[in-house]
């Protein structure tokens, strides 16, 4: 594939996708804009013409590479697992001062 499209609904599939290096195209309704930022496109949900507007920008190899790097990087630097449990290690802390009041 060349390009992940979500035409809906985002899961974790998504961060698969930017893991292998392809830029992806998603509505611009999803929760974790972030995912996409720098290395995607969003599209306006339920507007066929808007998608294909945004798949028409990334017809250029040059500019998919780059977005899916970038992709890739990012999911190296603020996906990876030791990111992951460091921030839920800083949640459980946060929950337990709480309790401590």
């Amino acid at each position: 594939a060349d390009i992940a499209v979500w035409p809906r609904q985002e899961s974790m599939s998504m961060l698969d996708a930017v893991a292998s290096g392809l830029p992806i195209v998603v509505s611009e309704r999803i929760g974790e804009a972030s995912r996409v930022t720098g290395n995607g496109r969003f599209y306006q949900e339920n507007d066929v013409s808007d998608l294909a507007r945004q798949l028409a920008t990334l017809e250029s190899k040059e500019i998919r590479g780059a977005l899916g790097l970038a992709g890739r990087e990012k999911v190296l630097e603020r996906f990876n697992w030791h990111a992951i449990a460091q921030a839920m290690s800083r949640d459980y802390e946060t929950a337990l001062k709480s309790r401590r009041g």
